[in-house]
């Protein structure tokens, strides 16, 4: 039967006991505090149990929450009662629950149910509470068998079924509170966070997590939802393990990683995080590191191939100056070409490794273009592509930073030869430069597999790659449109999918002449002016090749070594310009160059240096800061003869050696 706390009558004798004011508040009091001081539900359960038996020894007893915040609840107690006895306790508060309007959870007993036990002298006593804010719930009390509750006990339920409704208002409301201290926490956050239910479905999450979730998922709300049918199964992560996933609907890059939190409720944290960005900022500095590391070796292997490369080229034409015979003639014109083409793969190599600050410059297209196709060259042949230059006439060249604009056409190139490998044949890679209105536009054009028009206004974006994973970080592209973007200019494309993709770079024309291009194989002409020549170099057969070419026409030329040997020569007589190696054993040639400078001080300004290591940074710095001509290993002769009668020209006008070369280094000359 079902009581009220207004249903109180005469006094009863439970247990054969008297019940007066001062013991029933007594213990009144000190139930409530002990209840009171619960911090959670499962504490205010068992606090609740412990005041029933210490109160009444009664058997059995259960709290339902007015807010139905709870999916069970313990029953305490029940070590009297049998299965039929728990039955009829339990229909008693599923009836009351549906008068009350209360919503009933599962009940879950605690102790093992009692043989023979099942007969109940004395009925339930359910009593409903109401919250502050209206919301509902039950105390229900199952007395011992025999014992038949009194008045004074009546109200001590009573008073603990008013305590039970104030504590779980003060709870909801607590908890409330520290949701919305939790919520706004997680919104701080840079990752994503998903808190789990016991049962493994989504609790909380915070904005970051539901964008994360849109993106692999889908725009469905996760509340409520498992991971397994988010896409993100966490029965084999070990815990607190990072693992990185790639999206199953776009490319981009996840981690996922959970723990347990201590407590009930929100039991598991799940952090999501997008690494993307992070990855791809990654693989760039790392491959900035590799490009550094791969400059660094590539000027080392360069600085042994020029130095016998020099003397094969300077010998050769030297021998092709002197030769009268056709057949000769020829055979040593090949060889001539064929050191000048290991001299641009050499130089192609460098350009594309090397690391410098941007500079703006005139830029020719069609030599820049002309030497990547020839980087390019072997694996065209391998692949069976077909290759087409075809730069207008006349074309003007564009103002920037050649390594930067060289980076654009390795892009543009290499992803061409990508799409070409994959396609039928005949393959066919056709580039072509034109001007109109003061812009030079640059054409490259596949007839590989095309680019989705969906793809199209995102092929540009930063990460953003239609190759496989592994294959490519989506920067490449990126790259190139800010590249372009950095010299006043515009890049985009134009594609169907079967018809290939044209890439257009278009950039402002420049004015400036750009700088002139030497031509290979010129026999070397005099260097009037020039008497007496000093060249140190540490390799003989180039000294050799030096001290032949300059003498025939009639300049008197000594070699050293090294810087040491260099500085007796000068010691001993005096010399109207001097040719010498930088990289040398034991005093080298900035060294060499300090102490002329030092001891005579013109001479400093009559220096003409070779290097075959043009990419490290001492020797660059060097250059740049004493202002003396150079030509980097292997040179032509004609080159080096054309320096020269500058050195001497302006030795002769008292200006010195310090040349002015207006339309660039001369050491950095076009092949």
């Amino acid at each position: 039967m079902a009581g009220d706390a207004s249903e109180l009558g005469p006094s009863l004798q439970p247990g054969g006991s008297a019940w007066d004011g001062a013991e029933e508040l007594t213990r009144l009091m000190e139930s409530c505090r002990s209840i009171a001081g619960a911090a959670n539900p499962d504490a205010f359960n068992q606090r609740m149990g412990l005041a029933m038996e210490q109160l009444f020894t009664w058997s059995a007893f259960v709290v339902i929450p007015g807010d139905g915040g709870m999916e069970s609840l313990d029953v305490q107690g029940g070590r009297r009662l049998g299965a039929q006895g728990r039955h009829f306790f339990a229909e008693e508060i599923r009836q009351s629950s549906r008068a009350e309007s209360v919503t009933l959870p599962h009940l879950r007993w605690q102790a093992e149910p009692a043989t023979g036990a099942d007969a109940r002298g004395a009925p339930s006593l359910i009593f409903p509470f109401t919250g502050r804010g209206g919301r509902r719930g039950l105390l229900a009390v199952l007395p011992a068998d025999g014992v038949v509750p009194d008045a004074g006990a009546r109200r001590l339920v009573a008073s603990l079924a008013q305590q039970a409704g104030v504590w779980w208002e003060r709870w909801r409301h607590g908890e409330e509170d520290r949701r919305t201290a939790r919520d706004a926490l997680l919104e701080q956050l840079p990752c994503g966070v998903i808190l789990l239910d016991e049962g493994g479905r989504v609790a909380a999450l915070n904005g970051v997590a539901g964008r994360l979730l849109a993106q692999l998922s889908g725009p469905e709300p996760a509340a409520g939802r498992s991971m397994e049918q988010l896409g993100l199964p966490l029965g084999s992560l070990p815990r607190n393990t990072e693992v990185e996933f790639s999206g199953c609907r776009d490319q981009r890059r996840y981690t996922l990683r959970w723990d347990a939190l201590p407590g009930t409720g929100e039991s598991i944290s799940v952090v999501l995080s997008d690494v993307t960005a992070e990855r791809g900022a990654r693989e760039q500095a790392m491959q900035a590191e590799k490009m550094s590391v791969i400059g660094e070796m590539l000027s080392g292997v360069a600085h042994e191939l020029n130095n016998p490369l020099a003397s094969v080229l300077g010998f050769s034409q030297l021998l092709l100056s002197q030769c009268t015979d056709e057949r000769q003639h020829e055979r040593l014109s090949l060889v001539v070409a064929e050191a000048q083409r290991a001299r641009r793969v050499v130089t192609n190599l460098l350009d594309v490794a090397r690391v410098r600050p941007p500079e703006r410059v005139a830029v020719s297209l069609d030599e820049l273009v002309t030497s990547i196709l020839a980087l390019f060259a072997y694996p065209f042949r391998v692949d069976d592509i077909e290759v087409e230059w075809h730069p207008a006439p006349n074309l003007p060249p564009v103002s920037g930073d050649r390594a930067r604009l060289q980076q654009v056409m390795v892009n543009l190139v290499s992803n061409a030869h990508h799409a070409l490998r994959h396609c039928d044949k005949p393959r066919r890679l056709i580039v072509r430069a034109d001007e109109a209105a003061g812009r030079v536009r640059l054409q490259v054009s596949d007839n590989g597999g095309g680019i989705p028009e969906s793809h199209l206004d995102r092929i540009f974006t930063p990460f953003f790659t239609t190759k496989a994973v592994g294959a490519g970080t989506g920067l490449g592209l990126a790259i190139c449109a800010r590249i372009a973007e950095e010299h006043g200019g515009t890049i985009h494309v134009r594609s169907q999918v079967g018809e290939g993709a044209t890439f257009l770079l278009d950039l402002p024309a420049c004015r400036i002449p750009a700088p002139r291009q030497v031509k290979p194989g010129a026999p070397p002409v005099e260097v009037a002016g020039l008497r007496r020549l000093l060249v140190v170099d540490d390799e003989d057969a180039f000294r050799q090749l030096l001290q032949e070419a300059l003498s025939e026409h009639g300049t008197e030329v000594v070699t050293a070594a090294d810087g040491a040997a260099a500085l007796e020569e000068m010691a001993a007589g005096s010399f109207d310009a001097v040719v010498s190696d930088l990289r040398m054993p034991g005093m080298n040639g900035m060294e060499f160059h300090e102490q002329v400078k030092q001891r005579w001080p013109a001479m400093a300004r009559r220096f003409v240096f070779i290097t075959g290591d043009v990419m490290d940074a001492d020797v660059r710095a060097f250059l740049e800061s004493c202002g003396a001509p150079h030509l980097p290993k292997p040179f032509g002769l004609q080159e080096l003869t054309d320096t020269l009668a500058r050195v001497a020209l302006a030795g002769h006008e008292g200006t010195g050696a310090v040349l002015d070369f207006p339309e660039g280094n001369p050491g950095e000359t076009a092949t």
